[in-house]
């Protein structure tokens, strides 16, 4: 999908419904210049493929959130990806 997309820095998909997807393979591979994604709403649970999901994104943080994340997921997060986990809200007043 953003496969090679080496200048993208920058992503919203906060709209996606990823519930249906069962191949997220290479989805994010070689966008090395993407610093952070916010997958805390990105389904995972019914997908069996992640190879290559975030190969090459050596500046990225992600954040999720592991109760709808699979394991598969889980596993094909590569080490030079950070995971935030925060739970921070911002108080706007």
């Amino acid at each position: 999908m953003f496969s090679g997309c080496t200048s993208l820095n920058s992503l919203d998909i906060s709209g996606f419904n990823s519930q249906k997807v069962n191949d997220m393979s290479n989805i994010f591979n070689g966008c090395s210049s993407l610093e952070y994604l916010d997958l805390s709403s990105f389904n995972s649970l019914n997908c069996k493929s992640f190879d290559g999901i975030f190969n090459g994104c050596e500046k990225l943080t992600i954040k999720i959130d592991e109760e709808i994340c699979s394991k598969g997921f889980m596993d094909n997060i590569p080490t030079y990806v950070t995971i935030d986990n925060s739970t921070e809200m911002n108080n706007l007043n």
